[in-house]
């Protein structure tokens, strides 16, 4: 009897102890093609969580053919592409007067507030007035003008060509301050209204700190996920740092680092003056017309394409509508004749 309660026993603690079918299973670690598949990544190093729960860093290789554009690890096409109409653009109604100038100097991603000078005599450098135009219906124009160059929260603003763009919500104005350093940023509550705030530093204030001496800044831009800030630096006591800066931050509520000076063939041109939506293609000005410039990636210098066909007579050459359409100041001859026109995308 005592005999077989051992041999009992004896069973059952060797599948208790010995057994390994209570231990967890082993995890085999995904490969790196199939951690870049299973995350849905095409292109570039991407750092992650692979299917053990262990991070992971994997380059998920490149780009080519139709789809050239790596953004976000995700290959596909430029958003805005080359070629446009190279006709002399289409008079936007509403926001020119015959015989008199009309400088943009920013739009909204959806093209329905325009920010511009409009000229007082003939040309904008006789007197301007500045003024916001919104759709009276999204999606719907006419414009409804309002004159907000008197304001007094506005003050602190310049209020010449260069100095000024709109954020892609149409609600915030970017401004090179009236001492011609620094950047300042004034919002209002919503499109159709004037109560902007007072002019301030915002979140430009590391920008500010480190422009170079004695150097003056135009050309403000803002990308349209609000990320990255571009500018001209000129005048500097060291003209090596003169050209085309940018600042790329982390997220829309963070501070813009200090800027550095762009490099590449985009120094070769006056100015930047707009960028897509993915920051892939740049409009870019030389002796009042446009050119266009693209890179493979965000973290990439621009260069210029094999082919492009931009618009004719075009200058602040601002993206809207994901690039679908272009606003700008066409160039027809004598600033009498400038006006806020739009070109499509071919």
């Amino acid at each position: 009897m005592r005999a077989s309660i051992w041999i009992l026993l004896g069973v059952g603690a060797c599948g208790s102890v010995g057994s390994k079918a209570n231990d967890a299973p082993v995890c085999t670690a995904e490969t790196d093609m199939q951690f870049c598949a299973r995350l849905a990544k095409s292109c570039d190093p991407f750092s992650g969580m692979d299917n053990c729960n262990q991070p992971r860093t994997a380059n998920c290789g490149t780009c080519s053919g139709a789809t050239p554009v790596c953004n976000a690890n995700v290959c596909g096409p430029p958003q805005c592409g080359t070629s446009f109409a190279s006709t002399a653009g289409k008079a936007v109604a509403g926001l020119n007067v015959a015989g008199k100038q009309s400088a943009l100097l920013g739009a909204s991603e959806s093209g329905g507030s325009v920010l511009y000078l409009g000229a007082t005599t003939t040309c904008v450098g006789g007197g301007a007035s500045l003024v916001i135009a919104d759709e009276a219906t999204a999606g719907t124009p006419p414009y409804v003008l309002q004159t907000i160059g008197a304001l007094a929260n506005l003050a602190g603003f310049q209020r010449t060509e260069e100095t000024m763009t709109l954020t892609a919500d149409g609600l915030t104005i970017i401004g090179v301050g009236s001492g011609g350093r620094s950047f300042l940023t004034s919002a209002r509550s919503a499109a159709g209204m004037t109560d902007f705030s007072a002019a301030a530093v915002g979140p430009f204030a590391f920008i500010n700190a480190a422009i170079p001496a004695a150097a003056t800044v135009s050309w403000p831009v803002l990308s349209r996920d609000g990320l990255e800030f571009t500018f001209r630096v000129g005048g500097a006591t060291d003209a090596t740092t003169n050209g085309i800066y940018d600042s790329v931050r982390t997220t829309t509520t963070a501070a813009f680092p200090a800027a550095t000076r762009l490099a590449g063939t985009i120094q070769t041109f006056d100015a930047l003056t707009g960028l897509s939506a993915d920051r892939l293609t740049a409009f870019v000005t030389m002796s009042f017309g446009t050119k266009i410039l693209t890179r493979a990636s965000p973290s990439d210098a621009f260069a210029a394409p094999a082919a492009s066909t931009p618009p004719f007579q075009a200058f602040r050459v601002v993206p809207i509508e994901r690039c679908a359409t272009l606003i700008g100041t066409s160039e027809p001859g004598g600033c009498q004749n400038e006006m806020i026109s739009t070109w499509s995308k071919m």
